[in-house]
C-alpha cells in the first residue's frame, strides 16, 4: 500500500522547477493529454485500506503545478489538492505520487481502515486554471473519472424451508443444532434463501454428503439468493441431515449454516380412546389412561407423552414428576398410562399430548375437581338426611 504526504510531491517539483531553464515550452490546454482512474480490486474487507491510481499523461510537471489542479473527492467529499490533504481528514486518507516516468503522474489516494459508510466512489478531477492578469480567477474543469468500491459485509439472514408447502423453517435467529422434522414418505423441494450479504453469498444445500442440485434465483431488491434443489424423494424409515451452507465470497468467518435432522416415518392414522377423569390440586397422584389403535404392527417403543406443544417427549419410565407405562393388547392396539405424581396448578393450565411414532399426537387436558363445592354438596346431603330424619320421628310420636 502506498505511504506518502504531500512532501512527496512538493520536493518533487521544487527540485524539477530550480533546473528548468525559461525557454522549457509548456503545453497549453489544447494539448492532447490522457487520463484514467483505476484501483486494483473493486471489493475490500472493513479494517483493511483501499487505494486508486488517478493517472495523467501528457503534462510536465511545471505545467501541472502552474496551471492545473488535480482533486480527489470520496464520494461528495473532497479529500485532496495535488495531493495536499484537508486537515480534518489527514486521519482517514494518504496521498502519494509516482513520478519516475516523463509526462507520467500518479496521483494515489488511500483510505485507511476501511468501515461499511466508506463505500462508494473515489473520483479524480481535472481543472484548467484560469488566470486574468497572471491571477487565478476560477478553475475550468478538463475531466472527471471516478472508480467505485464495495465493502464486504455479512448475511443478515437465512430462511431454510424442507419444502415449500410446510411451514417448517430455519433462520439465522434459530439454533445451529439439528432441527428435528419428521415427514411422511413422498418428494420434496428444500430450499435456502440468504439476504443482505456484500457481495451476494453463495449458497448451496447438502443432503447427507451430497450436495444437490437445484436452481439459483437472484434478488437485487433483498441483496440476496435462493437456491431451489430439485425434486428429492425421501423414503420411509431413512433419516438424514440436510443442510443449507453459504459463505460471503473473500469475506472471512462469514460461514453460516443451518440444519434439518429429517425422519421419515410411514403415513399413520392412529386412533386415540383416552380416560380422563377430574383431578384435584395437590392430589398425590392422578393416572390418564389411553388406547392407540388402528396401527399395523403397533409397538410401545413408538409411544411418547408429551406435556405442552414444544415440551420434551418421554417414553415408558419412571421419571421425578411423572410414570410411564405401556403394555400391548393386539397387533393393532396397544394401552399407555401416564401418572402425575403430583398435581399442580400447571396441570390444568398445560396441556398433555399422547404421541405416536413422533408425528401424530392426541391433546388431552385434565378438568379440575374443586374439593369445596364437594364438600359443600356432602354437607347439604347430610344436613337434608338429618332434617328428614328429625321430621320422620316427630310424626312416628
Amino acid at each position: 500500500m502506498f505511504k506518502s504526504t504531500y512532501s512527496v510531491i512538493v520536493t518533487t517539483v521544487l527540485l524539477t522547477c530550480s533546473f528548468l531553464s525559461k525557454d522549457i515550452s509548456v503545453f497549453s490546454q489544447d494539448q492532447e493529454y490522457e487520463m484514467s482512474v483505476s484501483a486494483p480490486v473493486y471489493m475490500v474487507n472493513s479494517g483493511e485500506d483501499y487505494y486508486a491510481v488517478c493517472q495523467l499523461a501528457g503534462f510536465d510537471t511545471l505545467y501541472i503545478v502552474s496551471e492545473l489542479r488535480v482533486k480527489w473527492f470520496h464520494n461528495t467529499k473532497q479529500a485532496t489538492t495535488l495531493c495536499l490533504l484537508e486537515d480534518i481528514l489527514s486521519y482517514k486518507y494518504e496521498c502519494s505520487v509516482d513520478a519516475s516516468q516523463n509526462k507520467n503522474f500518479s496521483f494515489i489516494l488511500t483510505v485507511t481502515d476501511v468501515e461499511k459508510s466508506d463505500e462508494g466512489n473515489l473520483t479524480c478531477e481535472l481543472s484548467k486554471q484560469i488566470k486574468v492578469n497572471g491571477t487565478r480567477v476560477r478553475d475550468e474543469i478538463m475531466d472527471v473519472k471516478s472508480v467505485s468500491f464495495k465493502v464486504r459485509d455479512f448475511i443478515k439472514d437465512m430462511i431454510f424451508k424442507f419444502d415449500q408447502n410446510k411451514q417448517e423453517n430455519l433462520t439465522l435467529s434459530s439454533s445451529s443444532a439439528p432441527r428435528l422434522i419428521v415427514v411422511n414418505p413422498g418428494n420434496y423441494t428444500p430450499s435456502c434463501k440468504v439476504i443482505g450479504s456484500t457481495p451476494v453469498a453463495e449458497v448451496k444445500i447438502i443432503m447427507g454428503d451430497t450436495q444437490l442440485q437445484g436452481s439459483l434465483l437472484y434478488m437485487e431488491n433483498e441483496q440476496g439468493i435462493e437456491f431451489v434443489a430439485n425434486e428429492i424423494e425421501f423414503e420411509a424409515g431413512t433419516d438424514t441431515t440436510l443442510a443449507c451452507s453459504s459463505i460471503v465470497p473473500g469475506l472471512p468467518k462469514s460461514e453460516r449454516e443451518r440444519t434439518f435432522n429429517v425422519l421419515v416415518v410411514e403415513k399413520l392414522d392412529p386412533k386415540f380412546i383416552c380416560t380422563n377423569e377430574s383431578a384435584v390440586l395437590k392430589n398425590k397422584r392422578h393416572k390418564v389412561t389411553c388406547k392407540v389403535y388402528n396401527v399395523k404392527r403397533i409397538t410401545c417403543t413408538k409411544i411418547a407423552w408429551q406435556r405442552g406443544y414444544d415440551g420434551e417427549s418421554r417414553g415408558s419410565g419412571n421419571y421425578e414428576d411423572i410414570n410411564i407405562e405401556c403394555k400391548k393388547i393386539n397387533n393393532s392396539m396397544i394401552e399407555t398410562t401416564m401418572e402425575i405424581l403430583k398435581v399442580t396448578s400447571d396441570d390444568f393450565r398445560i396441556p398433555y399430548y399422547v404421541v405416536y411414532s413422533y408425528a401424530k399426537r392426541f391433546q388431552i387436558t385434565i378438568p379440575q375437581e374443586h374439593v369445596n363445592a364437594a364438600v359443600n354438596i356432602w354437607d347439604s346431603s347430610m344436613f337434608f338426611i338429618a332434617l328428614l330424619h328429625t321430621t320422620l320421628s316427630i310424626i312416628l310420636l
